[in-house]
C-alpha cells in the first residue's frame, strides 16, 4: 500500500474505533437508565399508635394514704373517752383514713387516666387516618409512576436492542478491517495506537508503518519517554492533557462524547414523551416504533451502516 492508502486506511480505522467507543459508552448509559426504572417505591404502611392515659404518680398515692392515716388517727383520738380508747380509735381511724384516701385518690386518678386516654386516642386516631390517606395516595402515585416507567422500559429496551445489533456489526466490521493485516496484530483494536499512527501520517512525521523511522518505532519511542500513552482508560480521565501530543485521539474522543450527549438527550426526550402516553399493547408499540424511526439513534445507526459498507468496499472485504 502507498503512504496515502495507509493513511486513508488508518483514518477509516480511527472512525470505526471512535464509533465503537461511543457505542460502548452509550450502551452503558442506557443500561444504567434501564436499571433505575420499574422498581416499586419503599412506602411503609402507617401503624396505629397505642393511646396512653396519664401515668399514676405512686409517690402522690403514698402521700394521700399517709395524710389520710394521720387525719383518721386525729379524728379517732378526738372521739375517744380514755387513753386506751384513744389508742384504739387512733389506730382504727388511721387505717380507715388511709384506706379511704387511698381509694379516693385511686378513683380520681382512674377518672383522669380515662379522660386523658380518650383524648389521646381521639388525637391518634385522627393522625392515623391522615397518615393512612397519605399512604394510599402515595401507593396510587407510585402505581402511576410504575406504569409510566413500564412504557419507558419498552422504549429503552428496544433502543438498547437496536444499539447492541449496531455495536456487534461495528465489531464485525473492525475485525474484517483489521483482518487485512496492514498493521501489526499487537495494535489491533487499540484506539489510542491507531489514532497515533494516523496522526503521524497526516502530519508527515512518518512515511511508513515499519522501519526505524516508521510509525511503530515512533510510537514505542514516545511511550518509553512517557510522551504518550495507549492505555485508553487512563487517557479518558486525562483528556485535556493529551490534546498536544495525541491530538487525533483527543479529537476523536471529544467528537464521540458530543455525539453521545446528543443521542442521550434525544432518547431522554422520547422517553419523557413515551411515559405520558395513555395507551397500551399494540397501540403503544406502534407509537414507540414511529418515534424510533426518526430518533437520533436510528438516524445514527442508518448513517453508520452506510459508512461501514463503504469502508468495507474500499478495502475489498465482505
Amino acid at each position: 500500500m502507498t503512504k496515502n492508502e495507509i493513511r486513508d486506511y488508518l483514518g477509516m480505522l480511527v472512525d470505526l474505533e471512535r464509533e465503537h467507543f461511543m457505542q460502548t459508552n452509550l450502551i452503558a448509559t442506557l443500561q444504567d437508565r434501564i436499571s433505575r426504572l420499574g422498581h416499586p417505591g419503599q412506602i411503609d404502611e402507617p401503624v396505629m399508635a397505642m393511646p396512653r392515659g396519664e401515668e399514676t404518680d405512686w409517690d402522690n398515692l403514698a402521700v394521700a394514704i399517709v395524710l389520710g392515716g394521720i387525719l383518721g388517727g386525729i379524728l379517732g383520738i378526738a372521739t375517744a373517752n380514755g387513753f386506751f380508747s384513744a389508742i384504739g380509735n387512733a389506730l382504727k381511724g388511721a387505717l380507715c383514713g388511709a384506706v379511704i384516701c387511698g381509694v379516693l385518690y385511686a378513683l380520681y386518678k382512674a377518672i383522669v387516666y380515662y379522660a386523658t386516654y380518650q383524648e389521646d386516642k381521639t388525637a391518634k386516631d385522627a393522625d392515623y387516618q391522615k397518615r393512612h390517606i397519605a399512604y394510599e395516595n402515595a401507593l396510587m402515585e407510585d402505581e402511576k409512576r410504575l406504569q409510566r416507567e413500564h412504557n419507558a422500559l419498552i422504549y429503552l429496551n428496544q433502543e438498547l436492542k437496536n444499539l447492541m445489533e449496531c455495536y456487534n456489526h461495528t465489531n464485525d466490521v473492525l475485525d474484517k478491517m483489521y483482518g487485512v493485516n496492514v498493521i501489526y496484530k499487537k495494535y489491533h483494536h487499540n484506539f489510542a495506537a491507531v489514532s497515533s499512527f494516523y496522526e503521524y501520517f497526516c502530519s508527515g512525521m512518518v512515511n511508513s508503518l515499519e522501519g526505524p523511522d516508521g510509525a511503530y518505532s515512533r510510537l514505542e519511542y514516545e511511550i518509553r519517554l512517557d510522551i504518550i500513552s495507549i492505555k485508553l482508560d487512563i487517557l479518558i480521565r486525562q483528556l485535556d492533557d493529551i490534546k498536544q501530543n495525541q491530538f487525533m485521539l483527543y479529537s476523536a474522543i471529544t467528537e464521540a462524547n458530543a455525539k453521545l450527549d446528543s443521542i442521550v438527550s434525544s432518547c431522554s426526550k422520547i422517553e419523557a414523551g413515551v411515559q405520558n402516553l395513555q395507551i397500551q399493547g399494540n397501540e403503544l408499540n406502534e407509537r414507540i416504533a414511529g418515534l424510533q424511526a426518526t430518533s437520533d439513534l436510528n438516524l445514527y445507526i442508518n448513517a453508520l451502516n452506510h459508512e461501514e459498507l463503504d469502508f468495507m468496499r474500499r478495502m475489498g472485504v465482505r
